[in-house]
Order: C-alpha cells, then sequence, then structure tokens
C-alpha cells in the first residue's frame, strides 16, 4: 500500500526516498555565518566591558586619594596645625613627617609619635611610617604623588607679619589624567 499526500493522492517515486533535514553544507554555512555574527557582536562588549573595568578602577583609586587626603588633613589636625606654635611637619626630600604629640606631653620631638610619608615611583606607592617603624605600603597604583610647602600670594592690604604656610598635595591616578592639586591652609607662622 502507497503511503498518502496532503491533497489524498498516493505519493510514489523518489520523494519517499530523499531524506528530510539540512545538508552537511548547509550546517557548515549556517554555523559560520553565526561564528561571524557573535565575534562581530563580541568585540564591542568586550571592548565596553574593558572601559568599565578601568573606569571603576580609576574611579575606586581616585576615592581612595580622597580618602587619604581626609585622613591626612585630620592627622595635621591632631598634630596642632592650624595653631600658633611650632610647624607640627617637616618636608625634606619628598618625605612629609608629620610631628604630632599624640600623648599630650607637650613634646613633639618624640620619634615615637611622627607620621611620614613619602612616595615611591618604583612601587607606585604611597607609604606610610609610624614612629620608628618600617615604611609601609598605604596607597597602590598611583602614577605620581608629590608634597610640597606652598604660601599663597600676600595681599597688598593686609598689614600683619604673619604669614600663611599651606601643605600642597599633587596626585596622578593614571598616565592618562591630569594631576590633581590639594592644598590644605590653615597655619599661622610668625
Amino acid at each position: 500500500m502507497a503511503p498518502f499526500g496532503m491533497n489524498g493522492k498516493p505519493v510514489c517515486g523518489k520523494a519517499l526516498d530523499r531524506p528530510s533535514g539540512f545538508t552537511l553544507l548547509e550546517m557548515m554555512v549556517a554555523l559560520t555565518v553565526m561564528g561571524i555574527l557573535v565575534y562581530a557582536f563580541q568585540t564591542p562588549v568586550t571592548q565596553f566591558h574593558r572601559m568599565m573595568v578601568q573606569q571603576q578602577l580609576t574611579s575606586d583609586l581616585t576615592m581612595t586619594v580622597q580618602r587619604f587626603h581626609l585622613l591626612l588633613k585630620n592627622e595635621l589636625t591632631q598634630a596642632g596645625y592650624g595653631l600658633e606654635a611650632q610647624l607640627p611637619l617637616s618636608l625634606e626630600n619628598g618625605i612629609l613627617t608629620l610631628h604630632a604629640d599624640l600623648n599630650r606631653d607637650g613634646d613633639i620631638n618624640d620619634s615615637r609619635e611622627r607620621l611620614s610619608y613619602r612616595f615611591d615611583l618604583s612601587k607606585q606607592a604611597l607609604l606610610r611610617k609610624s614612629g620608628n617603624g618600617t615604611y609601609q605600603r598605604f596607597l597602590e597604583g598611583l602614577v605620581d604623588f608629590q608634597f610640597g610647602l606652598w604660601s599663597p600670594p600676600a595681599v597688598p592690604s593686609d598689614t600683619t607679619t604673619s604669614e600663611t604656610i599651606c601643605l600642597k598635595i599633587t596626585s596622578q591616578v593614571l598616565e592618562q589624567t591630569q594631576p590633581e592639586e590639594t592644598i590644605l591652609c590653615s597655619l599661622t607662622h610668625h
């Protein structure tokens, strides 16, 4: 008995001999086209992902530098920065040293009460030392970091003889970014 087709007529001949489905060549062409499309869409997505990761790292490092500025401001305040007294910091060869009277005995020359900061270019890290200890990594991944003393321009109407001394911090997070400057002022020095 011969099979019947959709129109009710018997199907005969070579139509039954032909297998249904795709040939190997058709499958290879389809897979090649799909591979090209996946590659074409994957490249921009990967680049976008890399850009977002780099932007997040930059943002995280920038926030860390800002937290350091706040910490340094707090440590300067504890060291007496802003009071009309002996300058509680020194800057020599790029090393910032804070002379804090942490035990409140009036002696800021006590070496155990010193905090020192220096930037190590080879490690791209800001290092911190407390007292007579060794330097430890404090901030990493910086391109440049510098300390300096800065005096604002004199105002002609100002007849006082005091000179304001400020601490200038220059930091650069990435090669492609501009250095950022922060100036901490409040110390009056006679």
